[in-house]
């Protein structure tokens, strides 16, 4: 019997993360038989879940901060050898493999003290610099984890770590009672709306069907908040059809609520997730600092709504007390999506204007999840134009998928309006620079391996080329501020250079030769898509010029 490989995941933060985390491993152990998972989890995000983390991981090595402190006078001596115990524990695994999917500080040094051999995600280099060995890990740092334009799913991404390939999907039978479990609350108020819309929306769903009942569920510390809902006096006639079980339910309590009930409604949190883990039908509300294209729960029977306004999403940093985006979200257009999915009728611009108006509509962006080759995808259910940024973002969804995975994905022409078009005109014109900028950096390249070849090599020559090559980062930042929308290419390649492999000048140019020519080639198709969306524009401006 071949020896199994030993793979250990770490991930140190919230349960969201755990569970997608435990979705791409799941997928991972399905595939491959000779592996063997181990889950390194912080105690008060892991505990709860391990009803489902067993399924996915022979081994779960949960810890606190505080489990290295002697609760009675710790020294900083003592806080470094219980550290160092904790760690040679760990070690004696001798894993093959250790994988960072959590992307924080602590994470980093954590991978570094543990990893025996390879590790991917975030790590230590002997100077205690940040390192990143593989692309989809780059691919985090640069475009999730401080952009709102990546195009891809989380456990789409977690999965190309862990080197899964393929879409699992539960065979969810859906119950025919009409039982609907909602979880009206987020982690942040600026993700969830007030309790007076809850009450309005259930208010609206219970009046529209007698036979429906309402299970609320949430944490303790969402107790509060649920009271306000279900004590509102527009509730009060339907006490007998709500159950209210906020803050006393398990999450396996509440995992096997949701596989009870007909529907799913609540904001971007844990229990969506649970609901995606069963594959149920599920209405996703997304605000304030949501990614809908990153953290949509993993579910072709999701129907996400969010906000079509020029701030969603917004950085948790910037200040917002209005929040427009809550505003935007109307309950009308939420019941109506509702009452198509109990009714079990098709999510379309046709059947949604029978229930809702046109200008409710136009202020959501109403998208429908499913699989295709390269995982979950976000589609619009209106007829509605397409911006700036969500044409880029189809863009994106096809050559990193290209690139990272080699597969092809469809994308559509996006349909845009006048002022879309220019900006895309716009864009068009930064690929050209782009394109010539990392050409340039392929000859410089080209230059220095040619002149280190020679018999007798130019030092003042090789070094005049890297001065060149650091021009051309400069270069690169120019070009993405002046076109904004070519920003996750320009931040990719720029973290991919700079942890490019190699002990010397020699290796590490060779390393960067390709990263150039990989650059090239993806500006390149950038540059197509965008001339095939807006080409029949461009050229009839070429014609009034000509004329």
């Amino acid at each position: 019997m071949d020896k199994k490989i030993k793979i250990c995941v770490i991930q140190l933060t919230r349960i969201g993360d755990i569970l997608q985390t435990y979705v791409a491993a799941k997928q991972l152990r399905s595939e491959n038989s000779n592996i063997e998972l181990t889950l390194i989890t912080r105690r008060k995000f892991s505990t709860q879940l391990r009803f489902l983390l067993k399924e996915a991981f022979e081994h779960i090595i949960e810890f606190e901060t505080k489990d290295f402190l002697d609760k009675s006078n710790i020294n900083l001596r003592e806080a470094l050898v219980n550290t160092h115990n904790f760690i040679h524990d760990i070690k004696k695994n001798d894993y093959d493999l250790i994988v960072n999917l959590s992307f924080n500080k602590s994470s980093s040094y954590l991978t570094t003290l543990i990893a025996n051999k390879l590790k991917m995600g975030l790590y230590r280099n002997e100077k205690a610099q940040l390192g990143i060995n593989d692309k989809w890990s780059q691919f985090v740092y640069s475009n999730v984890m401080e952009s709102s334009n990546c195009p891809i799913n989380i456990i789409d991404i977690f999965k190309g770590i862990l080197g899964a390939k393929e879409t699992f999907a539960t065979d969810f039978k859906t119950p025919k009672n009409k039982v609907i479990t909602i979880h009206p609350f987020a982690s942040h108020k600026r993700k969830m709306w007030d309790s007076s819309k809850w009450t309005n929306l259930i208010e609206k769903i219970l009046q529209s069907d007698k036979e429906i009942e309402i299970n609320l569920v949430g944490a303790p510390n969402e107790t509060s908040k649920a009271k306000e809902i279900i004590d509102a006096p527009t509730l009060k006639i339907f006490n007998k059809r709500i159950l209210n079980v906020v803050g006393k339910n398990s999450v396996e309590d509440t995992f096997n609520m949701l596989s009870e009930s007909h529907l799913f409604i609540g904001h971007d949190s844990m229990v969506s997730h649970l609901a995606g883990i069963l594959r149920m039908p599920s209405v996703v509300l997304s605000l304030g600092t949501v990614k809908p294209h990153e953290t949509t729960p993993y579910n072709d029977r999701v129907i996400n709504l969010s906000p079509k306004i020029k701030c969603f999403p917004c950085q948790l940093e910037t200040s917002c007390e209005l929040m427009p985006c809550h505003k935007s979200l109307n309950i009308s257009t939420v019941m109506s999506v509702v009452s198509l999915y109990l009714n079990d009728k098709e999510i379309s611009t046709k059947n949604l204007l029978q229930l809702s108006s046109p200008l409710e509509l136009d202020s959501v962006r109403i998208t429908k999840a499913s699989f295709d080759v390269g995982g979950l995808a976000l589609s619009e259910v209106t007829d509605n134009l397409t911006n700036t940024t969500d044409s880029f973002k189809s863009f994106y969804r096809l050559i990193w998928n290209y690139y990272f995975r080699d597969i092809e994905v469809n994308c559509d022409i996006p349909k845009v309006s006048a002022d879309t078009e220019k900006m895309l005109v716009h864009h068009l014109e930064g690929t050209k620079h782009l394109f010539e900028i990392y050409s340039h950096g392929f000859q410089f390249c080209n230059q220095i391996l040619d002149e280190s070849e020679k018999d007798s090599p130019s030092v003042p020559i090789i070094h005049e080329r890297v001065e060149k090559l650091n021009e051309i980062d400069s270069l690169v930042s120019t070009t993405k501020n002046a076109f904004p929308q070519l920003a996750p290419l320009a931040d990719f390649f720029f973290v991919h250079k700079a942890n490019a492999i190699g002990d010397n000048i020699i290796e590490i140019t060779n390393s960067n030769l390709l990263a150039f020519h990989e650059a090239t080639n993806l500006t390149a198709i950038i540059n197509d898509l965008l001339t095939k969306t807006v080409g029949p524009q461009v050229n009839q401006n070429e014609r009034i010029k000509e004329a």
